[in-house]
């Protein structure tokens, strides 16, 4: 499946990170991260609608 580019943000913005960087924290396998947990910030922007705005959140781990 292709998703348009437009909705692919690879980071969160820094406003964003401090207001709600603890919720960018999600468990990951051990052999992932030791600690068994990870920010991730890159998401593919679902919609849009009032305040609510859905996303679904991975880990981009290519540099690793």
């Amino acid at each position: 499946m292709n998703w348009p580019l437009e909705q692919l943000a690879t980071a969160e913005s820094d406003t964003t990170m401090n207001r709600w960087g603890a919720e960018r924290i999600f468990a990951v396998p051990l052999d992932v991260a030791p600690s068994g947990h990870k920010e991730m910030q890159a998401h593919l922007k679902l919609d849009s609608k009032g305040s609510t705005s859905p996303r679904i959140y991975f880990l981009d781990d290519c540099a690793e």
